[in-house]
């Protein structure tokens, strides 16, 4: 990572740990809390963004714990920061870089042998590598990972596709499925966010939580789907995603001028 995205990595986590920073616990399980508390309010505001691009043509699909959860998530000027904090490190880097995986295993999962689910996450070096290894990705290709965690390997063969190849994106499939609901939601964010910050198409993104042996077939498996517009002018799409970002800084904002220069700067 360069040294000024180093630089906002460590602002980022700076924020993201201020989130919890007041609760009764230890400062690990205080770090643990703000991270999942993040990744619940991050997702949200990321959801919403994405249907308020539904007027350009888009589909969205929520199952209904999601649109639930939804309505119950808290606010704070500490999550508002966090996420803005977040969007300006996805905007330094280049699309569709990894920034949780290592991140989630250290807050969640080292040192517990994966915590109950056997996790264990790709590291996005070697994610890279392996994406480097793969065939490039053409139009209408499609993306699969049943175990996915934090999106690593998905996202490094995006990014491989981002530098490539990347006329094929707004024609790509995107599977991911994993029996961990918060790593879902960290990967789904993770897409997304890279989508509506970098201004990216992707034809369409399936997000499944389940046991992939046991219930791959059930139709309450589908946790989140987006599905972009056949058609759309360039501009038209554009447009949107300027607005959906907006939408997500406005919804972090604690004042009007933090939301003037999250969209401005």
């Amino acid at each position: 990572m360069k040294v000024n995205n180093q630089k906002l990595l460590v602002k980022f986590k700076s924020d993201l740990f201020m989130i919890g920073a007041k609760l009764d616990g230890s400062e690990q399980r205080n770090k643990e809390a703000s991270y999942k508390m993040f990744v619940d309010y991050a997702f949200s505001s990321m959801l919403q963004a994405l249907s308020h691009m539904q007027i350009f043509g888009s589909e969205l699909y929520m199952r209904k714990q999601v649109r639930k959860s939804m309505r119950n998530i808290n606010d704070s000027p500490e999550l508002g920061q966090s996420v803005k904090s977040y969007c300006e490190l996805v905007r330094a880097c280049d699309p569709f870089t990894d920034v949780f995986s290592m991140l989630h295993e250290e807050l969640l999962l080292t040192g517990r042998r994966g915590e109950g689910l056997g996790q264990f996450y790709t590291p996005s070096d070697i994610a890279d590598v392996l994406a480097e290894l793969m065939p490039l990705l053409t139009a209408g290709k499609r993306i699969e990972d049943f175990c996915c965690g934090a999106g690593s390997l998905p996202l490094a063969a995006l990014k491989r596709c981002a530098t490539t190849t990347p006329e094929a994106l707004s024609t790509v499939t995107l599977i991911l499925n994993d029996i961990d609901e918060l790593a879902c939601k960290v990967a789904f964010l993770q897409v997304v966010a890279n989508m509506l910050v970098h201004r990216v198409q992707i034809g369409e993104v399936l997000m499944y939580n389940c046991n992939v042996i046991t219930e791959w077939n059930e139709t309450y498996t589908l946790m989140v789907g987006y599905k972009a517009p056949d058609i759309q002018p360039d501009s038209s799409f554009r447009a949107g995603q300027f607005k959906a970002f907006k939408e997500v800084m406005d919804l972090c904002k604690d004042s009007s001028e933090r939301s003037t220069k999250a969209v401005t700067s």
